[in-house]
């Protein structure tokens, strides 16, 4: 059953279940760096209301949903592009062992574009499966979660750890940071709902080369309802982007290949981050 919360956009703190002989990781607190957003693929975007009522579908009415009645959460993206790249990530869940697999890395271009030799030296021997799908968003992602990729019953993924790393593409679609938590935190329980073992670690949305100030500002705002949503335990916050940051208002530049993706130095960077991070969380989840 998935618990959703309290009608409103805003979301509650999640209230989940701490299971003994756990750990609890404490999160950094540090403000993002400013950038700049991220154009949609043609025919995927959503203005701000049509966001903002996929945001309500998600976590408006005080109600359990079973499994399949969770089928109709979620939105997916309507471009041949994003299909096109749907079929590709589920032809590779579909090749991956539920059984073998420890970590799913659950995101958008960010996460599907990990260089391979920066994931095979960090995460393969993890047991890691990569499902980031670009130009995802946070509606798509959970949509595409409740329609086939996570699976259910002996297909069901059931991983130590989850690595979520969603939201940029949306930041043009809305201005109010509390739709794009309370839709990863719908994300999340999801999650927690069919792998009640499984640890979120959900990342803080990256930091931009260049950006406007309304842009950063949502970032900043973003990301501090996620770190609150966090208990520490089950789920995880950290702000992976401070990392990529030469001072506190400012990115290194050689870690970016463009306003918004990384550079192979990037990913290095963010893996020396971030695999440590991935391995104690499994360790406290056995």
């Amino acid at each position: 059953m998935l618990r959703r919360t309290r009608c409103g956009l805003y979301a509650k703190p999640l209230a989940l279940r701490r299971d003994p002989g756990s750990i609890c990781l404490g999160a950094r607190a540090s403000h993002p760096v400013e950038g700049k957003p991220i154009c949609a693929h043609k025919g995927t975007s959503m203005n701000v209301w049509q966001f903002t009522a996929s945001v309500l579908a998600l976590t408006c009415t005080v109600q359990s949903v079973s499994a399949d009645d969770s089928r109709s959460l979620g939105v997916p993206q309507e471009s041949e592009v994003w299909r096109a790249r749907l079929e590709a990530t589920n032809r590779i869940r579909s090749q991956a062992d539920p059984s073998r697999v420890r970590v799913v890395f659950l995101g958008d271009s960010i996460t599907r574009e990990w260089p391979n030799d920066i994931w095979n030296e960090n995460f393969a021997s993890l047991g890691a499966v990569n499902l980031g799908l670009a130009g995802d968003r946070i509606e798509s992602l959970l949509w595409r979660l409740v329609h086939g990729q996570w699976g259910v019953g002996s297909d069901a993924l059931r991983p130590s750890v989850a690595v979520v790393l969603i939201g940029t593409n949306n930041l043009g679609s809305t201005s109010r940071s509390e739709d794009l938590a309370s839709g990863i935190s719908a994300i999340v329980r999801l999650i927690r709902e069919r792998s009640p073992k499984t640890v979120v670690l959900t990342l803080g949305l990256l930091p931009r080369r260049s950006t406007d100030e309304r842009t950063s500002r949502l970032i900043a705002e973003t990301n501090q309802r996620l770190s609150t949503q966090a208990d520490g335990i089950n789920v995880v916050y950290a702000d992976i982007g401070a990392d990529l940051a030469r001072y506190p208002d400012q990115v290194r530049e050689d870690f970016f290949r463009d306003d918004v993706h990384l550079s192979e130095e990037g990913y290095r960077k963010m893996a020396g981050a971030l695999q440590p991070l991935v391995f104690r969380l499994m360790k406290s989840a056995m």
